[in-house]
């Protein structure tokens, strides 16, 4: 700790620290900079996650972003199974990306535009 952090940032980095430990990530230097890398074990939990974001935005309540996934190979969103629409695929973290939509404009700002939406995660 540099001193310098604010909480947000040591609540950032301790959950960082708690995924390398649990073997979901890896960290390693870029220019000199913490890039932080799924493992297989980190790559295995992406049905789980996808699944888990799903029942989240069905089974809860109140206002709340919808995370639009999207197949970066087809350019498609992912349908609610965690399939692309366009080839059938169930992708991979690696070849997947996501964008929230905020909760008041979740249908019509995905429908009018879907391109500024989709934003690589880095995974």
């Amino acid at each position: 700790m540099t001193g310098l952090e604010t909480k947000p940032q040591l609540r950032t980095r301790d959950r960082l620290e708690t995924l390398i430990a649990a073997g979901v990530l890896t960290r390693e230097d870029s220019g000199g900079n913490p890039e932080y890398l799924l493992t297989e074990g980190g790559r295995a939990l992406w049905p789980t996650i996808f699944a888990l974001s799903k029942w989240g935005e069905r089974y809860t309540s109140g206002p709340h972003p919808s995370r639009i996934f999207s197949h970066t190979a087809c350019d498609t969103d992912i349908d609610d199974f965690g399939r692309c629409r366009a080839c059938g695929q169930i992708p991979a973290p690696t070849t997947s990306s996501s964008a929230l939509v905020p909760a008041p404009t979740r249908c019509t700002a995905a429908i009018e535009s879907p391109a500024p939406l989709r934003t690589p995660t880095g995974c």
